[in-house]
Order: C-alpha cells, then structure tokens, then sequence
C-alpha cells in the first residue's frame, strides 16, 4: 500500500475447507452464529451445525483459535432442536439456550408470530442456562 502500512495476509488465512451442501446455510446468521468467547476464540455456528440430530446433539460448533486457525468442533448435547432455539454463549463454561428466540424475532417484525404450543396453549418464551462441561 503506498501509506507504508503492511497487511498480514497469512494471519487472516484460514485453512479449513469444507464442502457446504447448495442449500445449507455456510453460517447459520439467524442463529447468532459467530460468536466471541472469553478466550478469545471465535465460534462459528454453520447450517450444518443446527441440522437436527439423533445423538442428542443440539449444535455443532467449529472453534478457531485467537489467530484465525481451525481449533476444534464442539458438540452441545442438550434435549433441545438446535434450529428452534437460541444458543448463546455467556461466560467461560456457560451457554443460554433460549426457546421462543425466533418467535421472538418474528414478533418485532409485526409478522403475528404466536407462541402456541403442540398442545395449542400458548408457551412463552424461556431462557434456560446450562453449563458446559467436557466428555
């Protein structure tokens, strides 16, 4: 650049490759998916990562590490669909999972959302917080 000033190119790199289904979300944006946690690594949550599953697992998050490198994928097992709720980071070992979260969007929109249940009594919205804990 011809101020002088240097980008880092390689710092900004990530290696990971990954081929994303035409119809699949890359990053679930809906969801809130990118994510600072306390330690400084990013959590990216993909369409893929909310896909409903029968292991039990809620979400699938990829973690990259403070320089942008793929650390890890962690998966929150939780009795809960990872595409109707809110999942939020908070805190070191903490995450709020939020039913009613895309109601709730849908509401501010004017859009006449209603937060009925299957057995057709209303459920109102509800925080939960859980704690992670590693396997």
């Amino acid at each position: 650049m011809e101020d002088g000033s240097h980008i880092d190119r390689e710092r900004y790199a990530i290696a990971v490759f990954a081929v994303v289904e035409r119809d699949e979300a890359a990053i679930s944006y809906l969801h809130r998916a990118l994510q600072i946690h306390t330690d400084g690594s990013l959590w990216v949550l993909s369409g893929r990562g909310v896909r409903p599953s029968d292991s039990g697992v809620m979400a699938v998050f990829d973690v990259f590490d403070q320089d942008g490198a793929f650390a890890r994928q962690v998966a929150l097992e939780a009795p809960h669909d990872g595409q109707s709720v809110g999942i939020f980071l908070s805190g070191p070992d903490r995450i709020l999972v939020v039913k009613g979260y895309f109601e709730s969007l849908a509401a501010q929109f004017g859009n006449g959302a209603t937060f009925t249940g299957e057995d057709g009594e209303a459920d109102l919205p509800e925080v939960i917080c859980c704690q992670m804990e590693s396997r």
